[in-house]
């Protein structure tokens, strides 16, 4: 068994820790921003990985990987959008949030971090950066 199957059997196990207001519910993984709003953490977009993969490995610069159709933050902001901007999250402010996590977007595309390790991290750090409510 892996250590995520047993945080997935009892989510209060690591209650305390960074990542503790995450839950499971079925098959969905949820992020709480704040009382209601939540962060679905989409299934994993395969086409979408093996574009990004083969056209970084063709020399693209990783850079424009952020503002094109092969763009991973922009994929995930429309997923997202709808919780984060009435929090006060621009699509900006989630742009520099995903480059700045370029490293670990690099060790999904390569297979050292799946799809739930890549996105949960990346959903805790913007979670972090949600504006305090006034």
């Amino acid at each position: 068994m892996s250590r995520g199957d047993a945080a997935r059997r009892d989510p209060g196990r690591h209650a305390g820790r960074p990542g503790a207001g995450l839950a499971t519910v079925g098959t969905a993984t949820l992020v709480e921003l704040a009382p209601g709003v939540r962060l679905d953490l989409p299934e994993e977009p395969e086409s979408l990985k093996v574009g990004l993969r083969t056209a970084l490995l063709d020399g693209q610069d990783w850079r424009e990987g952020f503002s094109d159709d092969i763009c991973i933050g922009l994929w995930l902001w429309g997923e997202w959008q709808p919780a984060l901007e009435p929090l006060g999250v621009t699509r900006d402010d989630f742009v520099e949030v995903v480059v700045g996590y370029h490293r670990e977007l690099w060790l999904w595309l390569i297979g050292d971090r799946n799809w739930d390790q890549f996105v949960m991290g990346l959903a805790g750090r913007i979670s972090r950066r949600v504006p305090p409510a006034p």
